[in-house]
């Protein structure tokens, strides 16, 4: 039993990172967007005839060119996008399995990065309170933010 515990622990605390880390997230994902959008610009092919061809006409794309060398950062990107998307929308679809209260507590311990001490005031809390409230909010997310921990 205490080894399922001990994994639980530790489960939690990589939740918390993601929990913590979530506005970053929201940032990230967006900055991720802006440069994959700056990867692809809306451009206009544009053909050319080639110098020196004999009888035939060679069309060169600057544009095919440019998707070409930009196809291996792009599935990078994408891929980084899809990360991020999957990480914010697991956590926005955690966060409405919680009442009032439970929310409030993620928003002061995970988003400000409050301590207990901090929390108990503002809920009305005692430290006992909190920390039921604490474990409540820890076992809802350890099955609905289970898909986290393979990042």
């Amino acid at each position: 039993m205490t080894a399922i515990l001990k994994v639980q622990a530790d489960d939690f605390s990589i939740i918390e990172q993601h929990l913590k880390d979530y506005h970053i997230y929201v940032s990230g994902l967006k900055n991720l967007k802006a440069q994959y959008n700056r990867l692809f610009p809306k451009v206009t092919t544009a053909f050319r005839l080639s110098e020196g061809s004999s009888g035939t006409m060679n069309f060169k794309s600057t544009t095919e060119d440019f998707a070409i060398e930009r196809a291996e950062l792009s599935e990078a990107i994408q891929r980084e996008i899809l990360q991020y998307d999957n990480i914010i929308s697991s956590i926005e679809n955690a966060l409405s399995a919680l009442d009032e209260k439970e929310l409030q507590f993620v928003e002061y311990r995970y988003f400000k990065g409050w301590t207990i001490e901090q929390i108990m005031p503002k809920l009305g809390y005692s430290r006992r309170g909190i920390y039921g409230v604490r474990d409540k909010v820890k076992a809802k997310f350890l099955i609905n933010l289970r898909n986290l921990l393979i990042y």
